[in-house]
């Protein structure tokens, strides 16, 4: 965590005070935060952004409590985020863009954990 900027640990904070449950269903509610935070970081690529976002991600996990016992359930989870990810964002032409939302949330209710 040391190596973001104040402002992106601020962002983080916020959102493990907000979701204090955090499963695979909340990243659909956090992503779009996070894609307009990483806007701001012209110097990065699409996929240095997308690499970002599956870190955030992961952080975010570890700082908040999880359905189920954290220590069965966590791991799995961040194994699963990276492909999450990838159902999720498309990376055009070096930016981030979430695809088609209706389809988002109907893939990840199979993946519910509550």
């Amino acid at each position: 965590m040391s190596n973001y900027d104040a402002k992106t640990i601020e962002m983080l904070g916020e959102i493990v005070t907000k979701y204090t449950e955090f499963d695979l269903e909340d990243i659909v509610k956090v992503l779009p935060k996070l894609i307009i935070h990483l806007k701001t970081y012209k110097e990065m690529s699409g996929l240095e952004k997308k690499d970002y976002i599956i870190d955030f991600l992961k952080y975010i996990v570890d700082k908040t409590d999880g359905p189920g016992n954290d220590e069965l359930w966590d791991p799995i989870i961040k194994r699963l985020i990276p492909g999450v990810v990838d159902l999720l964002i498309d990376v055009d032409d070096g930016k981030l863009k979430l695809k088609n939302k209706k389809c988002i949330t109907k893939c990840l209710s199979m993946f519910s954990c509550k």
